[in-house]
């Protein structure tokens, strides 16, 4: 295992640092876009930042997927029902819990 992945099974930080370098490369960016007529000068230089962002936004994206992680059980299984198929309890949709003490009728609207 590399650093980078050692690093990213570990914690969210990778995905936190490279979404807010890429934040702050947006807004730079923009900025002085907004100021400057003629940004950027040239093609060469057009080319140069579309790839420095592609990199950035590749980057975010790879640690986002390098840092997911799913609830406990099988992937895409709510942890609940992972419980009931581990714990053999057949699973009970839609079914009311039985009466209890607590939840019973009181005589006068049972006649």
């Amino acid at each position: 295992m590399n650093a980078l992945s050692i690093l990213a099974t570990t914690s969210h930080t990778p995905f936190f640092i490279a979404g807010g370098v890429l934040a702050l490369w947006a807004v730079v960016l923009s900025s002085i876009g907004l100021s400057r007529s003629r940004f950027p000068a040239d093609d060469k230089m057009t080319r140069v930042i579309i790839a420095f962002t592609g990199l950035l936004v590749v980057a975010t994206l790879g640690t986002a997927i390098g840092t997911a992680s799913t609830p406990d059980g099988e992937a895409g299984v709510p942890a609940e029902r992972q419980a009931a198929k581990d714990a053999k309890i057949p699973e009970q949709v839609g079914v009311a819990p039985p009466v209890t003490p607590a939840m019973s009728i009181p005589k006068d609207a049972a006649s």
